[in-house]
Parts: structure tokens; C-alpha cells; sequence
């Protein structure tokens, strides 16, 4: 599964890519890429033109040159139809095909869907991963084909085609796996992800019994939150707050944590790892909906959100409340 400090897009489209903290990472395969390998990557001419469609669509202002909402023929680009769900063993080659009609001098991207943002795959003819065992063909600018060779747990979801037309279009197909008996895989949250049985491997799901839920304590209490969850391989779980501030934690509660910027008497941090996330001496500035994210190598990764409210009493009001 792949490792990255993401943050929410909110949206699947590529623009996410490009819009980001320039720190940000990818993890392509077994490659760790910065913003600017993924640009070299592209070369240059690619590269602006991607920056002009993302930046085009943001600002809703897809008229004319590369981004333009009609080609010459006047006609908008359309979906001939959708993108087929497949289903393949484990080992052997997947195929999507995307059929656009009028699609003239306008862009389509396969990007991969994912909990923690959406990963840019192929844009026209170009390959962005550095992954071998990913292809792109078309045939009259009309069908593009995405095609993953050898298919490991780390491909099973959903692949999403997108056109960057004035008003972003998009069709998603996933990729399911049968297990070994041979029976279609039926599906988990939509992914097409057999839940058992897919040669020993299991996507994680939290265990809500053995979770924290909504949490309210008074300012200066600890507060404990836990979050667990099954899977095999065995999910790995981190936290990050809802609204993409930083966790805040006081240093002795920081064993755990990644991406570390410090204060005195505070630590912030993007991502906290570990089954617990410990809040001592509960803070009015800790209060806020945390998300505790379970992955390992079977997609989907899944999340769960713990709301914690923090009662001053000198105030003698809620501080934080949804």
C-alpha cells in the first residue's frame, strides 16, 4: 500500500495533483517520487499541459487553446459508454477500456482511486507511473485502453477515465479478483474486492467494538482513543485530523508520531501511527473529529471518524461542537 502524506481532495481529478503542497510524495510502485521527478517524468511538454488543464478546470475557465470545452466540430466530448467492471485472477492481466466520442484536443487521464487522494496514471498516451506493468493504448482517439499486467492485491479497486472538458468528465470501472475456488470476488464499499479468501488475503475492516467512539471531556482530563482493526496482512493504522490541521500533542504523547514540527511545550504533527492516540491533559485547541485510517497491501483502505468535544469550565461552554 502505498505510503504518502496526501491530504483529502475531495474530488478524484488530477488538478489535486498539481494544486498540493510541493513537499507532497508519491508512491508509485516501489518508487518514491517527488513533485519534481513527477514533472521530469512527463517532460516538459506534457508537463504544461497538464498544468494548463488542471489549472483551466479549477478555474472554470476551459475556453478555447488546449482546454477548450468544444473541438473544432463544435461538438462536446461524451462517454459512449461506461467502464466495464472486470474480474481476474490473480497473476494475469487486466483491462479497461474507456470509449469517448469527440474528444478532439482535449485530455484524458486514467487516475487510480484511493483513500488517500487519487493517483494520476496514464494522461493521453503518456504512462506518468514508473510502474512496467502499465500500459495505455488507444484506437482512434476514441477507445483508450489501460492495461495492467500481472495483477497483484495492491491493484484490486477502482480506475477512474477522466476528460477534461469545461465540465470535468469521468467513468469508473473496478478491477475485482476471484479467489481460489475460482467465484467472482463480490465486492467491499464498491471496490469489486472479494472480503475472503482471495489466496490468504483480506482488505481491513475496522473492529468497531473494540474502537473509541464520540468522546466529550472536560479541559485538562486524558483522553484515550483507540482504533482497531482486521485485515492480512495485518492493517497498519494511522491518524490525521479531519480537517487536515495538525494533530497537536503534548511531547510526552509523541512516541509514535511521524512528521514532527515542534514548540515548547507542543508537537504537531500531519500523521500519528499506532492503534492508540493518547491526548493527555485534554487542550480546548485538541478538540476537532479525528480520522483513524487502516491500510495494508489489499485496497480499500477504510477510515473511521471520532469526534472529541472539550468542555472548559472556566468558559463554562461547549468549545468545539459539530
Amino acid at each position: 500500500m502505498r505510503e504518502a502524506s496526501r491530504r483529502k481532495t475531495g474530488g478524484g481529478d488530477p488538478e489535486s495533483l498539481i494544486k498540493q503542497d510541493p513537499h507532497r510524495v508519491w508512491d508509485v510502485g516501489r518508487t518514491t517520487w517527488s513533485r519534481g521527478a513527477m514533472i521530469g517524468l512527463l517532460g516538459l511538454h506534457s508537463a504544461l499541459a497538464f498544468l494548463v488543464f488542471s489549472c483551466c478546470k479549477s478555474a472554470n475557465l476551459c475556453q478555447g487553446g488546449i482546454a477548450r470545452a468544444e473541438d473544432a466540430g463544435g461538438e462536446h466530448p461524451r462517454f459512449l459508454s461506461p467502464v466495464e467492471n472486470i474480474t481476474v485472477s490473480l497473476g494475469d492481466d487486466a483491462v479497461l477500456a474507456c470509449s469517448v466520442s469527440h474528444l478532439g484536443t482535449h485530455k484524458i487521464a486514467w487516475v487510480r482511486e484511493e483513500v488517500e487522494g487519487p493517483t494520476v496514471m496514464t494522461l493521453n498516451e503518456k504512462v506518468v507511473l514508473d510502474n512496467s506493468r502499465v500500459s495505455i493504448s488507444t484506437e482512434g482517439n476514441r477507445i483508450w485502453t489501460l492495461r495492467i499486467r500481472h495483477v497483484s492485491p495492491g491493484d484490486i479497486g477502482c480506475y477512474m477515465c477522466q476528460v477534461n472538458a469545461q465540465q470535468m468528465l469521468s467513468r469508473v470501472g473496478c478491477i475485482r479478483t476471484r479467489g481460489l475456488s475460482g467465484v467472482d470476488g463480490h465486492g467491499v464499499d464498491g471496490y469489486g474486492v472479494e472480503g475472503h479468501g482471495v489466496d490468504g488475503y483480506e482488505p481491513p475492516s475496522i473492529n468497531e467494538a473494540e474502537s473509541s467512539s464520540d468522546v466529550t471531556a472536560k479541559e485538562g482530563e486524558d483522553v484515550q482513543l483507540s482504533c482497531r482493526a482486521r485485515g492480512n496482512p495485518d492493517p497498519e493504522i494511522k491518524w490525521k485530523r479531519e480537517d487536515d490541521a495538525h494533530i497537536q500533542l503534548r511531547k510526552a504523547d509523541t512516541h509514535n508520531s511521524l512528521q514532527r514540527y515542534g514548540s515548547r511545550d507542543w508537537i504537531r504533527f500531519q500523521l500519528v501511527k499506532g492503534e492508540g492516540l493518547q491526548l493527555s491533559k485534554i487542550d480546548r485547541r485538541q478538540a476537532g473529529s479525528y480520522l483513524c485510517i487502516a491500510s495494508n497491501d489489499v485496497p480499500p483502505a477504510v477510515s473511521k471518524r471520532i469526534r472529541v468535544t472539550v468542555l472548559c469550565e472556566a468558559a463554562s461552554r461547549i468549545m468545539f461542537f459539530i
